[in-house]
């Protein structure tokens, strides 16, 4: 099993979705919060996990644990946006995972919410979901 990581530098990449759905070239743009236990999409649209806001320079981020089937999403996209201000070092970002939906059928990712490194409860120090598992369906 691949396992990308999120504890990196933050990246200055712009999130295209917004929340909500939204048309796009192919398809639409489906942004849901990383507590979202379900969604439907038909082929060609894209998924888009809001996961919030991260400060990977303190070691906070969230690692895609169990990745989707290939022929249901395509492969994962991260995307980010830094938050801070120019120049300044250590700033908070956005962070969100981007999927293609290409193909029918139902699929499952997990993502890990991870505080240096650490997953344990008492280390991440979170009240929301640490762990998530959005089930998805392709029609």
């Amino acid at each position: 099993m691949r396992r990308a990581v999120v504890l990196i530098a933050p990246l200055l990449l712009v999130i295209a979705g917004t929340a909500g759905c939204s048309d796009g070239s192919d398809g639409r743009t489906v942004t849901v919060d990383f507590a979202a236990q379900a969604v439907a999409l038909e082929v060609g649209d894209l998924l888009v996990v809001d996961l919030g806001t991260v400060n990977a320079s303190v070691g906070d981020g969230w690692d895609l644990v169990v990745e989707a089937d290939p022929a249901v999403l395509g492969a994962a996209e991260v995307r980010s946006e830094y938050l801070g201000d120019e120049g300044e070092v250590g700033g908070p970002s956005t962070l969100a995972y981007a999927f293609e939906a290409v193909g029918p059928g139902t699929t499952t990712i997990e993502l890990q919410y991870a505080y240096r490194g650490s997953t344990a409860e008492a280390d991440t120090g979170r009240v929301d979901p640490a762990h998530t598992s959005l089930r998805v369906t392709v029609g």
